[in-house]
């Protein structure tokens, strides 16, 4: 209770300094002699002793209105290009119209040529700035096409990643949108690259943003679009690898006066033939085990936002996302059993496993904008609400053999029938405040989180055809986390050269997991603080530097804490670790963009209390997967990226990263201290036959490498492409043949105290697939995509 008066006197603490300003206004009208109105002339109004307390540019009949002035003498400037061309001294008592303000200078209306072309990157004090519009590459495709050629971007095998980081956000105009895996790829590539201005990679993310995960964000920046207008894509897709797949996906956007509508639609349906190889090497014996696997893919998912300007300072909105994925995979494992000494098969173990999912979710945002004063004083408040429901029926059974004779052993069969169900509910609410000033932006609000998990698990034995219930390996379980957040940001410009932004974000987490099939009961409940600093210089036209800190938090997956066991076969399982702990990573990075097309990051991050999976041999020679807290993690990096633009005909994007890394394990006993190197690049190449017609050839090289407890061997990936757009560019046809020699195999091997293992997975990565689109309407889309309170709580359901 006490906890909630606080939270209560906090709200009223920041809401006060809303109250109480004045509503006087400024307003008039910008012409010339003829009578003809300026537009965008900047309106500035300022304190007698120079100090500007608000900007406004004037509209296209020359009007311009300052809002919430207090009682003064002030004096108005107005500037047309960054020229003087007006000033005036007024007082200010009540409501104020200043008529028609003459201007005397001649103004060149009817032309204004800017002669200066945007540089490709751009760094600012929190992010680096990727502009689209200047990029052949990212020209007449789609998002991902532009993401592919974006500094500290990596899209590979359907999967978008930041470079250095272990998760990835994705926001649409500032606003955080709620996709992952296939629905975030279908999702991008439904947004023309043409209507993108630009891409902003931020590595290290400010206090008003979650502290959770050691992430960076992507904020894909949209073209304006002109009022009352409207547009419309339509797009189908076909993929062909070892078996077929298909789909179909649209938007339509509305912008009519006050009202604004959004929607978008995605369908697709098909399977891939995931293959894989593990050899598991005992005291004694080693374990061959081949998997063959068919995956199937049945998804639907929409999305739905509205928007509404009350008036010039309210706006109100609603956005709502929805999906219904019905994955079904069924896998054939066959394990030859070898003894050590004399190379001779022991035993045959043949396993079958089929799995079928149902994941639905419904999220929803409601939020209302506020514009407190003209001078950029304003307030957001956001309730979000998601709900994501799971369910995994999975039956395997398995038979062991005698190796010589492969005779089937008596009583060896075994089969399992395992029911999961999992409910994840979360609420939400943001205040975010915004006070900017001439010499600095001051920024500061709150966020409250609830979290529901229910998991239930029960296990049938039915080995002899009838389903015995388990009460052993059946659970209940549910899991509830609260989260009370306070952040303050102060950005400070020093100057022409120099910027900084400081933010503080207090967190204070609780929770508690009880499972009542095991009478056991975990709780935490801890607070912390989160600093980001980031300091920008701007030597010249060509170099810019900024460093940035930052301190994260990464907390359990939802799924990671239920105690449950998730059967392959017999002598193996996962399990879920109720007393899992969060981790907590300090980031330091370097930056340097040089002549507006070389971007390069060094970066340091050092990770406590990190957990990921362990596979370990029990004493009954079973293997148990389980995630735990086990490690400290030094890792220090060089990320480069350079465009080059060769005869306005060949666009090459060069990407290298370097990193070493120092594992200091806590167990010892269990997993040895190691260290490594890792190595990746990227070679992206885009060909302009002609102004319709592009041809695109890019590499991939990893070297081998050493992270954590695995060592991973090279890999490399070809992939062709060809972009055609016709009809006046609203057909657009993309062909592309992915993994050309099918080379692009996961390879690698993990030791520690009680077993090693060499594998090697492939994904069915090489594919040709199709995509046909066509753009109608005024072929500009407007986005309405919200910043969502509970984006990362969501991320951790999967």
């Amino acid at each position: 209770m006490n906890s909630i008066n606080r939270l209560l006197l906090l709200l009223i603490l920041l809401i006060i300094p809303i109250i109480g300003y004045s509503q006087n206004s400024v307003t008039g009208k910008v012409v010339v002699k003829t009578g003809e109105p300026v537009e965008y002339a900047q309106v500035v109004l300022q304190t007698l002793d120079s100090i500007a307390l608000g900007v406004e540019l004037t509209d296209k009949n020359g009007i311009f209105n300052l809002t919430n002035v207090a009682r003064g003498n002030y004096e108005l400037i107005i500037k047309y290009f960054s020229e003087k061309i007006y000033s005036q001294r007024i007082v200010v008592e009540d409501n104020l119209d200043l008529g028609d303000l003459l201007i005397e200078k001649k103004l060149s209306l009817d032309e204004v040529v800017v002669n200066g072309k945007k540089p490709l990157f751009e760094r600012r004090v929190d992010r680096l700035v990727f502009n689209v519009g200047n990029s052949i590459a990212a020209s007449g495709g789609n998002a991902i096409n532009a993401l592919k050629v974006t500094p500290r971007i990596n899209v590979q095998k359907d999967q978008i990643s930041m470079i250095g980081k272990s998760e990835l956000g994705v926001m649409i105009n500032d606003k955080n949108i709620k996709l992952s895996g296939e629905n975030l790829i279908r999702f991008l590539e439904s947004i023309p690259s043409d209507n993108i201005k630009s891409i902003e990679v931020i590595t290290t993310p400010p206090a008003k943003y979650d502290a959770e995960g050691n992430s960076g964000l992507i904020n894909i920046v949209l073209k304006k679009t002109r009022e009352n207008y409207w547009s419309s894509l339509v797009q189908t897709f076909y993929e062909q690898s070892t078996y077929p797949k298909g789909g179909i996906m649209g938007n339509f956007n509305y912008n009519k006066n006050k009202f604004a509508l959004t929607t978008y639609l995605n369908y697709s349906n098909g399977s891939y033939r995931p293959k894989s190889t593990n050899n598991f090497f005992y005291e004694k014996q080693t374990w061959e085990e081949k998997t063959k696997q068919r995956a199937f893919t049945d998804l639907v998912s929409g999305r739905v936002t509205l928007k509404y300007n009350i008036n010039d300072k309210w706006t109100l909105g609603t956005q709502v996302t929805a999906g219904n994925d019905s994955p079904y995979d069924k896998s054939k494992t066959l394990t030859k059993i070898k003894n050590k000494t004399t190379l001779e098969i022991d035993s045959l173990l043949s396993t079958n496993n089929i799995t079928d999912l149902r994941f639905k979710y419904i999220m929803n945002n409601v939020y209302s904008d506020f514009k407190l004063d003209s001078l950029g004083k304003k307030l957001a408040i956001n309730f979000d609400y998601f709900n994501y429901n799971t369910k995994n029926d999975n039956l395997f059974s398995s038979s062991t053999f005698l190796g010589n004779t492969q005779a089937p052993i008596n009583d060896s069969f075994f089969s399992q029938h395992q029911f999961l169900k999992r409910d994840i509910k979360n609420y939400s609410t943001n205040f975010d405040f915004k006070f900017p000033y001439d010499w600095a932006t001051f920024s500061f609000g709150t966020k409250l989180s609830f979290t529901r998990t229910k998991n239930n698990t029960k296990f049938y034995n039915v080995t002899t055809g009838i389903s015995i219930f388990d009460p052993k390996q059946s659970n209940i379980f549910t899991f509830d986390e609260n989260i009370i957040a306070f952040y303050i940001s102060t950005f400070i410009p020093m100057g022409d050269k120099w910027e900084t932004q400081l933010g503080l974000r207090y967190e204070n987490t609780h929770t508690k997991g009880f499972s009542s099939t095991l009478n056991e009961e975990n709780t935490t409940n801890y607070s912390e603080l989160f600093p980001t600093i980031s300091i920008s210089y701007y030597l010249n036209d060509n170099n810019t530097f900024s460093l940035d800190y930052s301190r994260r938090t990464r907390r359990p997956r939802f799924s990671a804490v239920n105690p449950f066991r998730s059967y392959s076969n017999r002598y193996a399982f996962y399990e879920g670790n109720p007393s899992l702990k969060p981790e907590f990573t300090h980031n330091i990075e370097f930056d340097h963009v040089y002549r507006n097309n070389l971007s390069s990051s060094l970066y340091y991050s050092f990770t406590d209390n990190g957990s990921s999976t362990l596979t370990l041999l029990n004493s009954e020679q079973v293997r148990v997967t389980k995630p735990l807290n086990y490690y400290k993690l030094h890792e220090i990096g060089l990320s480069e990226s350079y465009l080059l633009e060769k005869w306005n005909r060949l666009e090459s994007d060069f990407t290298l990263d370097i990193s070493w890394n120092k594992l200091v394990s806590k167990l010892p006993d269990v997993v040895s201290d190691n260290d490594g190197w890792v190595a990746d690049m990227g070679l992206y190449n885009i060909i302009k036959i002609s102004k319709s017609l592009k041809l695109s050839l890019d590499f991939d090289y990893s070297f081998p490498g050493t992270f954590i407890d695995s060592k991973t061997k090279s890999v490399f990936n070809t992939d062709l492409g060809l972009r055609y757009n016709f009809m006046k560019n609203k057909m657009r046809l993309n062909v592309v043949f992915s993994d050309v020699f099918r080379t692009n195999k996961n390879r690698f091997s993990i030791k520690n105290n009680t077993m090693s293992s060499d594998n090697t997975d492939y994904s069915d990565a090489q594919k040709l697939r199709l995509t046909l689109s066509y753009v109608f309407g005024n072929r500009k889309i407007r986005s309405n995509e919200r910043k969502v309170g509970n984006k990362e709580e969501y991320n951790r359901v999967k």
